[in-house]
């Protein structure tokens, strides 16, 4: 009896790899960074438009605020005679000079 043998494969080499091999890269962690980065935009894009709108919102309380207290123009006021004698009065002390001596210690 012969039985039919069959040649023994030895064990394939591993080729090398070329400089420019591209490795294979997972399309479900690409497209994880892809939606990653999409959802930042998104984000980013969100808050703007919520700043945005606060600012708005904030505008215009101010001017509502404002309008409701317009006060009408007002008359430029009358000179008091007694208040131009103590800011005269106010003037000179500040023109005087300070005596020699010893300085006020705080």
């Amino acid at each position: 009896m012969a039985t039919a043998r069959t040649p023994i494969q030895a064990p394939a080499k591993a080729k090398k790899r070329s400089k420019h091999y591209k490795k294979k890269v997972d399309s479900s962690s690409e497209n994880e960074e892809e939606i990653e980065v999409a959802w930042k935009q998104v984000k980013s894009q969100k808050l703007r438009e919520k700043c945005r709108k606060e600012k708005e919102e904030k505008e215009e309380r101010r001017q509502t605020r404002t309008k409701g207290k317009q006060a009408p123009p007002r008359e430029e006021p009358q000179p008091d005679p007694l208040q131009d004698k103590e800011m005269e009065r106010d003037e000179d002390v500040n023109q005087t000079p300070q005596k020699p001596g010893r300085k006020r210690q705080r």
